[in-house]
């Protein structure tokens, strides 16, 4: 795998959800009822795999999704990532950011 840094990877693209709250042309998340369906992720989840992540020696996490500010858990999330000692990136649509914005401060 190519990270550019060398040999070992940097960055992960965490899916924490695939629901959406938009429906943009370029995306096909939400015309896909599979998709929809699909469970969010879980934060006991998320913890293993971030630990496992850790001892890779990766830095970056990025919450994507659908939209991932759907997910109750990403305040929890995004709060051990940073706890690890990660650098945290959010891919939002924006639209529930002023909602969410106080509980991930600092994330």
């Amino acid at each position: 795998m190519y990270t550019g840094l060398g040999r070992q990877p940097f960055y992960c693209a965490y899916w924490v959800t695939f629901r959406c709250n938009s429906h943009c042309d370029f995306c096909n998340i939400w015309r896909d009822p599979k998709l929809r369906r699909m469970p969010d992720a879980r934060f006991e989840d998320f913890k293993r795999n971030l630990d496992d992540l850790k001892k890779m020696r990766l830095t970056i996490i990025d919450f994507i999704g659908g939209e991932p500010l759907l997910n109750p858990e990403l305040p929890q999330m995004t709060a051990y990532a940073k706890q690890l000692g990660f650098f945290t990136r959010l891919s939002t649509n924006g639209m529930l950011y002023a909602e969410h914005a106080e509980a991930l401060k600092g994330t």
